[in-house]
């Protein structure tokens, strides 16, 4: 049986100051591969709110 290893990484971008603030979300599925980590898959941006 192979395993296969992997996780989400979750990246969180805040864009302006004050009140007037938004936020951008990005999903991306790392595995390995060989000896090293890879994206494989990308969800987003998402924008909370809206």
């Amino acid at each position: 049986m192979q395993e296969h290893n992997g996780h989400n990484e979750i990246e969180i971008a805040r864009d302006g100051v004050g009140g007037d603030v938004s936020y951008r979300i990005h999903v991306h599925r790392v595995v390995r591969k060989g000896g090293t980590w890879a994206r494989r898959a990308s969800m987003g941006p998402f924008a909370p709110g809206k």
